[in-house]
């Protein structure tokens, strides 16, 4: 799993790091926290495949059991730098992505 956070956000930064924490606390592999320029306006779970929806799903309800907050899970849109990577080559070492909205 890869976590993403809107770049300069101390909140955006914790959040990732809890996210993180919970994750591995549930077995979930965490490859790394990144900082982006731009997020969604929503908590989002992103899966890289169409097998990993269950697994995407597994995760937000996780998420929400823990902090009770609205996740939505969908498949990574067809022209998302993932997605040219996944078409380019192999797999990458995450298939979930997580996006966070905070500012």
């Amino acid at each position: 799993m890869l976590i993403r956070h809107r770049g300069g956000s101390a909140a955006g930064r914790e959040a990732a790091q809890r996210i993180a924490d919970e994750a591995r606390r549930g077995g979930v592999r965490v490859v790394g926290i990144r900082a982006v320029p731009a997020v969604p306006s929503r908590r989002e779970v992103h899966f890289l495949r169409g097998g990993d929806a269950a697994e995407g799903e597994r995760l937000a309800s996780r998420l929400r059991s823990r902090w009770g907050n609205d996740w939505h899970v969908r498949e990574l849109e067809a022209g998302a730098t993932s997605s040219k990577k996944l078409a380019a080559g192999p797999i990458p070492a995450h298939t979930l992505e997580v996006w966070l909205p905070h500012r």
